[in-house]
C-alpha cells in the first residue's frame, strides 16, 4: 500500500523497488519500507483539518508536478475542489506557455475554483479563459498579484468542506497559505 496520494506515485514506488532490489533488499523489507513512507510538509501531504482537506504540495512546482497535484485534487469526491496555484520558477524561455498549459489543464479537469497567484500565474488565467470561452470550463477563477493580496482578501473564498490544493515553487512561500487555512 502506497500512502502518498497520486497515480504518479506508483511509478516513483516502482523505481524505488528496483533500486532496493539492486541493493539486495527482500520483498518483506521493501513492503515495510513502502508502508512506512509518510509525506513531509510541502510534499504532497494531505492534511485533514476540521474545516478542509488540504493537499500541501507547496515545496516545489513544475508543469508535470503541477498537473499531478491537479489530478490528485480532481479525484477528491464529495467536496468543492479548489486549486491555489502560484508561479513555477526556473522554467526557461517557455515559462509563460507552460503556465498557460497548466491553467488549461486545471480548467479541463473541472476544478471548482482556481486561484492563481503571482506574476507568472497570469498565464494560468489566460489558459483558463481560453477553455472557458470554448465552453470547456464552468467553474470560477480568480487572480491575485501576490501572496499578501490573496491572504488579505482571497482566503475568504475558501469554504468549510473544501478540498484545497496549495501548490507553487517554494520561493512563493505558500506554506503561509497552508498555515492560514489550518488556523481558520
Amino acid at each position: 500500500e502506497i500512502k502518498v496520494p497520486g497515480q504518479h506515485q506508483v511509478t516513483n514506488t516502482l523505481a524505488a523497488v528496483r533500486v532496493a532490489k539492486l541493493l539486495g533488499l527482500d520483498m518483506e523489507q521493501m513492503t515495510r519500507g513502502i508502508a512506512s513512507v509518510v509525506p513531509i510538509a510541502g510534499r504532497n501531504r494531505i492534511i485533514q483539518e476540521g474545516n478542509f482537506t488540504l493537499i500541501d504540495d507547496c515545496y516545489n512546482a513544475n508543469p508535470v508536478s503541477m498537473k499531478a497535484g491537479i489530478d490528485v485534487l480532481s479525484e477528491v469526491e464529495g467536496s468543492r475542489t479548489v486549486a491555489i496555484m502560484g508561479d513555477m520558477f526556473e522554467l526557461g524561455d517557455e515559462e509563460a506557455q507552460m503556465h498557460y498549459e497548466v491553467g488549461q489543464y486545471a480548467a479541463r479537469k473541472g476544478i471548482s475554483l482556481i486561484i492563481s497567484i503571482g506574476s507568472l500565474a497570469q498565464n494560468y488565467e489566460k489558459g483558463i479563459e481560453e477553455i472557458s470561452r470554448t465552453g470547456g470550463y464552468a467553474g470560477r477563477h480568480l487572480y491575485f498579484a501576490d501572496l499578501d493580496a490573496f491572504l488579505e482578501t482571497g482566503i475568504r473564498e475558501i469554504r468549510k468542506g473544501d478540498a484545497v490544493l496549495v501548490k507553487a515553487s517554494h520561493a512563493m512561500h505558500f506554506e503561509k497559505i497552508v498555515k492560514a487555512l489550518q488556523e481558520q
